[in-house]
């Protein structure tokens, strides 16, 4: 007879950092995203985007433009470095992210109070705050 278990999505994020870091000395926090030399922080729904080299943070809410204009998209994590998890009009979504890219576009516009990110899923609006 099989027995089945029920397990969360942070039973199961648990579970993986755990075997990870008995495998690696790497220690993951998911909070953040790193892409040298800045690391993204989710801060009350926008992101802190720190230049580690020169110790400089910028907060910008995201934005998605629609058929309706811009709409605010929240952003709550980016679980395992290598996606984003985000919220907006009740919806939540979890997407994977291409480093590069972000790290090529907040590079190119570093500091400005606009940055529009395009990708295969349309363009993303950094806005200062």
């Amino acid at each position: 007879m099989k027995k089945i278990i029920r397990l969360t999505e942070t039973d199961l994020v648990k579970i993986v950092k755990r075997v990870i870091n008995e495998q690696s000395d790497v220690e993951i926090d998911e909070a953040d995203l790193m892409v040298d030399p800045y690391k993204l922080t989710p801060f009350d729904g926008k992101i802190r985007i720190t230049n580690s080299k020169t110790k400089q943070a910028l907060t910008y809410k995201l934005q998605k433009p629609t058929i309706l204009g811009k709409v605010d998209v929240d952003v709550e994590d980016f679980p395992m470095g290598k996606y984003i998890k985000v919220s907006a009009v009740g919806q939540t979504k979890v997407m994977p992210i291409d480093k590069e890219l972000v790290k090529n576009t907040i590079s190119s516009n570093w500091g400005k109070k606009e940055i529009v990110m395009k990708s295969d899923d349309g363009n993303i609006h950094f806005v200062r705050v």
